[in-house]
């Protein structure tokens, strides 16, 4: 079978030159979804901080950003959300809990679809267009996620990559933006998250894990050749990762997922101070406006 199943249809969209993209995946630090995760009991809550924090930085250097936040943080915290529209960055929805598109089933993730475009559009008195899944959780299996995606309103998905693992990716699909048409026929732009290729493999980077584990002048030569190139260039960052005091929250994980989890924290926060200062950044929203209005066209 290949990347999609007989029925969808792929078309490219042009990627934007100029600015490249900042995304930020508003969560906590205990929302996570990995297989030995213990959940902590009643942890204390940093994101509110934490963002802040990020809002900060991008108005001192004036910075863009699309921030995806779930609905449970905007309903918690409503004066967050409505700084990040307030300050000229977009709001697009990360679900309402920070739960798999596949454990929660068709009419579950309709419902945190749902949920969360409410919870935001009373922060901030817009709904949001984008949206991207906890851990980027659509796959294979739950490509029925983006008939329910267009149908809550939403104009772009940013949850897929062209790679494999379990908790997201799906190997093949393009690793830069492309229109989305679904056998329902549903459209959606699609922003994949960014992706590298060694020895023939496609890789995660510019974001979680794998940005924390490359080094940061590596991370910016893959964003310089990609402006050079007038290709696709974004990273994604998590409120956690830019706390001073990231290393005291740590999850009850088996050792490789702890490894994943909290490995290269402490220089991951320099490195992308650097990376905001090194580039000019921009939000998806603004950056895709043109190819927003063609994915939003109505079905034939």
């Amino acid at each position: 079978m290949g990347a999609f199943p007989q029925g969808f249809e792929v078309s490219p969209v042009t990627p934007p030159r100029g600015r490249p993209l900042l995304t930020v995946d508003v969560e906590d630090w205990f929302d996570a979804n990995y297989r030995s995760l213990r959940p902590p009991v009643d942890p204390p809550s940093t994101v509110e901080r934490n963002t802040h924090r990020i809002l900060d930085l991008l108005a001192a250097r004036g910075h863009r950003a699309t921030f995806f936040v779930l609905g449970r943080v905007a309903e918690r915290f409503p004066r967050l959300v409505e700084r990040i529209a307030r300050e000229g960055h977009e709001v697009g929805c990360h679900g309402f809990e920070h739960e798999l598109v596949r454990g929660q089933g068709p009419e579950g993730f309709a419902e945190s679809l749902r949920r969360g475009r409410d919870a935001i559009a009373g922060a901030c008195g817009r709904p949001p267009i984008g949206f991207r899944a906890p851990s980027a959780s659509i796959v294979r299996e739950t490509l029925w996620a983006f008939d329910r995606i267009a149908e809550a309103g939403y104009r772009y998905d940013s949850s897929l990559a062209p790679v494999s693992s379990y908790l997201f990716g799906i190997p093949g699909t393009p690793g830069s933006p492309f229109n989305l048409r679904t056998p329902a026929g549903a459209r959606l732009l699609e922003v994949p998250l960014p992706s590298l290729t060694l020895l023939g493999m496609r890789l995660p980077r510019g974001g979680g894990f794998s940005m924390r584990l490359l080094p940061g002048l590596l991370e910016t030569w893959f964003l310089r050749r990609e402006q050079r190139r007038g290709g696709f260039a974004m990273i994604y960052l998590h409120p956690r990762e830019l706390d001073p005091e990231a290393p005291r929250y740590r999850l009850d994980l088996s050792p490789l997922e702890s490894f994943v989890q909290h490995a290269g924290l402490r220089r991951h926060r320099r490195k992308l101070l650097a990376l905001l200062d090194r580039f000019s950044w921009t939000s998806i929203e603004e950056a895709f406006a043109a190819a927003l209005g063609a994915a939003a066209a109505p079905a034939a």
